[in-house]
C-alpha cells in the first residue's frame, strides 16, 4: 500500500541525507521524493511515497519526530491530498507524425515547450496515474527522454474529497430512483446508446423519456467546484448529444456530482478547458438542465447533499 508522507524541515545542508537514511536503515524503499523550499526560505518540504502498510508508516513518522531538524511530520490520507507530479518527455516527431502528437497533448493537458525538425517536448503536471497514461501513449512515437519529478502533496484544507471514479455514477443513481429531478422513473436503464454517443443513464416517467450525464468533479479552488480538471473532448462529445436529444424531444440534464461538500458554487473550468465552457453553455441553451449537488462524503460512503448554485454560463 502506498503511503505519502509530508515533512516540514529545517532548511540545512545535511537533513535530506538524514531523513533517507533513517528509511535505508529500516530497509524502506522510497517510490518517490521530493523536496522544495516553503514560503519561508528557512523551511522545507520533503514529500516522500512509500510502498509499506500503516503500522511501518507508524514507525517511521515516530522515528522522524525524533530528528532534530524535523519541524512536522504527517502522513496524508489517499482521500484528503492534492498530488501533483511533473514530467517532461521528449519524442521523435515528423511531420506525418507531428499532428498525431499535438492531438494526444490536447486531450491529455500536456503543454509542448520545444519544437525541432526530427523532435518534440513536452511537459505534462498531474497525477502520476495519468502521467503513466501520458507516457504509455507516446511509446509509440519513439520516446527519446523522460524526466519526473517524483510526486508533491498537500492535505485538501479540512474537506473530506472522495476520488473514487465510479463513486458519482452510483450516487447520481440513487439520487435519480429517489426522485432527484421531481419525479420518480419508471425505468432507470444505466449506460443507454443514443446516436453517436453512450449516456450514463435513461429513464421514463408518465411517457417522457430523459437522458442524464453525470460528471465527477474533484477540483476546488476559493470554495468553487470546477469541471473539468483536464481539457475533455468526450465531455464535449457528451453534451453535444444531449442538446441533440433535447431538440427530439427528450428531457435532458448534466448532473456535475461535486465529490466533496461544502461547495459555494459550481462553474466550468474556462481556463483549463474553454471549449467545454462554450459547449455547457450551449446544452442550457438547447434546453439541457444543467444540475450540480454536493456530496456528504465519509471513508465509506458519498452521498448527493444539496444543490450547488451553477456559475458562470
Amino acid at each position: 500500500m502506498k503511503q505519502t508522507i509530508s515533512i516540514l524541515v529545517e532548511n540545512q545542508a545535511g537533513v535530506l541525507n538524514r531523513i533517507t537514511g533513517l528509511f535505508s536503515r529500516r530497509a524502506f524503499n522510497i517510490d518517490s521524493l521530493a523536496v522544495g523550499v516553503t514560503d519561508d526560505p528557512t523551511i522545507s518540504r520533503i514529500t516522500i511515497i512509500v510502498d509499506s502498510g500503516n503500522s511501518v508508516v507508524e514507525q517511521v513518522e515516530k522515528q522522524l519526530n525524533k530528528l532534530v531538524d524535523v519541524i512536522k511530520v504527517r502522513t496524508l490520507e489517499e482521500n484528503n491530498l492534492i498530488g501533483r507530479e511533473l514530467m517532461i518527455l521528449k519524442v521523435n516527431a515528423n511531420n506525418k507524425t507531428r499532428q498525431d502528437i499535438m492531438t494526444i497533448c490536447e486531450i491529455m493537458g500536456a503543454k509542448v515547450d520545444d519544437i525541432s525538425p526530427s523532435s518534440m517536448t513536452m511537459e505534462l503536471s498531474d497525477t502520476p496515474e495519468r502521467l503513466d497514461t501520458f507516457q504509455s501513449m507516446m511509446r509509440p512515437f519513439s520516446i527519446l527522454e523522460v524526466a519526473r519529478t517524483g510526486v508533491i502533496a498537500v492535505q485538501k484544507g479540512a474537506l473530506l474529497l472522495n476520488i473514487d471514479s465510479q463513486a458519482p455514477n452510483a450516487a447520481a443513481r440513487e439520487f435519480l430512483a429517489s426522485g432527484g429531478l421531481g419525479w420518480i422513473p419508471s425505468v432507470l436503464r444505466p449506460e443507454y446508446t443514443w446516436g453517436d454517443s453512450r449516456f450514463d443513464f435513461y429513464l421514463e416517467h408518465g411517457g417522457r423519456r430523459c437522458l442524464a450525464e453525470v460528471k465527477g468533479v474533484t477540483l476546488e479552488e476559493d470554495g468553487t467546484a470546477l469541471f473539468p480538471d483536464a481539457p475533455t473532448l468526450r465531455g464535449i462529445k457528451h453534451l453535444e448529444g444531449l442538446s441533440r436529444a433535447a431538440a427530439q424531444g427528450f428531457a435532458c440534464c448534466v448532473l456535475f456530482v461535486v465529490q466533496f461538500s461544502p461547495a459555494a458554487a459550481f462553474a466550468p473550468n474556462r481556463r483549463t478547458h474553454p471549449a467545454f465552457a462554450d459547449a455547457l453553455r450551449a446544452a442550457r441553451d438547447a434546453g439541457v438542465r444543467v444540475l450540480a449537488y454536493d456530496c456528504a462524503v465519509t471513508p465509506e460512503s458519498m452521498v448527493l447533499r444539496a444543490p450547488v448554485p451553477v456559475t458562470g454560463l
